[in-house]
């Protein structure tokens, strides 16, 4: 049965739920059997205006069981009247997702004592699973473990529409069904011994919500400073890469319309005349088109049954540096070509650094195939093939920086508080670690740069102190 405490007088006449008094329905919470270790289960909801806590408003917060639900008009009567009954040691309320409804709660002062999240539950059962090959939404949860499609169709409808009978009885559903989840995920974790892991995690997420909460504030001039050292820095390795191809040119003394010969002598008797076979078979580098061999077969004078394969590379224009004869008379002509690699693009690194020798290989953990890879780690694996690699790292590091770490720290200063309020995952990869990304802010405040520059930014709010720590093994 559905129970709606409003005042809203439009909503009064629906079938499908009846009106009470917030007495009456605090008196049917107070009552729930203490059936888990001497505490009342009660599922937990939220329906909301949107996703930022300190601009939009709680509409409704459904609590109850499966044989009733309490959806609770957050406008008609103040969420506070619920905090003793939340907050009371015998309470544990049971949520999906609390790390997104504890913050409406915390922002209302209500802190519950004890929680259980089945959000979090379901994200340790199925840890390192891949990507999409096990949902962790409640509607999935509804169906795995109770049988029942969850219909979300209303959900849309909340942030324009408001509170109307549709998204009361939308939101009392989604409780209904949270006690059956919770007793069918207990045996799930009892089996997989993840009892205590669950428990444990249920705590932290409270002090997560907290930080999320509170967020952090960022000194915009010193972050503005900090950007236009980052970009220089940036530009300087761009510079570095550029003048290194140059003089990788002019060091095989070359120029914009030849290559230096590359000869190869391979000695094969059955193949001799077949360069695709010949590369297969390992004689030829794989990096190499046979397209581009001219082929001189001789006989070796001792052996007539052996042949001797001289491959020479057809001359061609160098491919990676341009020459702008334009110019004009307000910046001039330059007196040496442009380098026309973009360092950004790993489609135009990838030939290129092959031609120098470098093996890009990886192997690809989603689809368990091997691709050419240019990042970091690769380019580590090839430190001694050029001296380019080293360069190839700083630049990386510096675009990095710039990509991650500049204007979008300061988009997402929240104009209410004036912080940042990131959003961290208390189990964000497959080793049970905290993550932080995506959200409302959208940026990453847990793999900030180490450098003092970097820290100093972020400071203490006036006649406050700013404590940082970290762990050093």
């Amino acid at each position: 049965m559905i129970y709606l405490v409003s005042k809203n007088i439009e909503l009064f006449k629906d079938d499908r739920y009846e009106v009470i008094s917030p007495p009456t329905a605090l008196n049917m919470l107070y009552n729930i059997n203490k059936t888990y270790h001497n505490k009342r289960l009660v599922g937990g909801d939220t329906e909301t205006q949107g996703f930022d806590v300190f601009s939009k408003k709680i509409l409704t917060i459904q609590l109850g069981t499966y044989e009733f639900q309490v959806v609770w008009d957050c406008l008609s009567y103040p969420i506070q009247l619920l905090r003793e009954f939340l907050e009371d040691d015998d309470t544990l309320s049971i949520w999906w997702n609390y790390a997104f409804d504890g913050l409406f709660l915390y922002h209302q002062g209500i802190l519950p004592k004890h929680i259980y999240d089945g959000f979090t539950a379901e994200k340790l059962l199925y840890l390192g699973f891949p990507p999409g090959k096990h949902s962790l939404s409640l509607k999935s949860a509804g169906y795995n473990y109770c049988g029942v499609e969850l219909d979300k169709s209303v959900r849309g409808q909340i942030i324009t529409k408001g509170i109307i009978p549709d998204v009361i009885v939308y939101a009392a559903n989604d409780v209904k069904y949270e006690i059956p989840i919770f007793n069918e995920q207990l045996k799930a974790l009892k089996e997989k011994d993840l009892l205590k892991a669950v428990e444990f995690e249920d705590e932290f997420l409270k002090c997560l919500v907290y930080i999320k909460y509170c967020g952090v504030k960022l000194d915009v001039d010193r972050w503005k400073n900090k950007m236009h050292n980052d970009q220089e820095e940036l530009n300087t390795q761009l510079d570095l890469l550029n003048q290194w191809v140059y003089d990788y040119f002019i060091e095989h003394n070359g120029n914009l319309n030849t290559m230096t010969i590359e000869r190869e002598y391979i000695t094969d008797s059955q193949y001799i005349h077949d360069a695709k076979k010949l590369q297969k078979k390992g004689y030829i580098k794989k990096d190499i088109n046979p397209k581009f061999y001219n082929r001189c077969y001789t006989r070796d004078s001792n052996d007539p049954e052996v042949g001797l394969l001289y491959c020479q590379r057809i001359p061609e224009k160098f491919p990676y540096l341009m020459m702008d004869l334009q110019g004009d008379l307000f910046s001039g002509f330059k007196d040496k070509p442009d380098c026309t690699i973009n360092w950004a693009s790993s489609k135009q690194l990838i030939p290129f650094l092959e031609s120098l020798g470098f093996n890009l290989d990886t192997f690809d953990k989603v689809t368990k195939k091997i691709k050419k890879s240019t990042d970091a780690n690769t380019i580590k694996a090839n430190i001694n093939v050029s001296s380019i690699a080293p360069i190839l790292l700083k630049y990386k590091k510096a675009q990095k920086v710039v990509e991650s770490f500049g204007q979008n720290f300061i988009d997402a200063i929240n104009p209410v508080t004036g912080r940042i309020h990131a959003e961290f995952h208390a189990i964000g990869t497959d080793t049970a670690r905290m993550s932080c990304g995506g959200g409302e802010s959208g940026v990453n405040v847990q793999q900030l740069p180490h450098d003092a520059e970097t820290r100093a930014c972020f400071i203490a709010e006036k006649g406050d102190k700013w404590i940082s720590a970290d762990y050093q093994s």
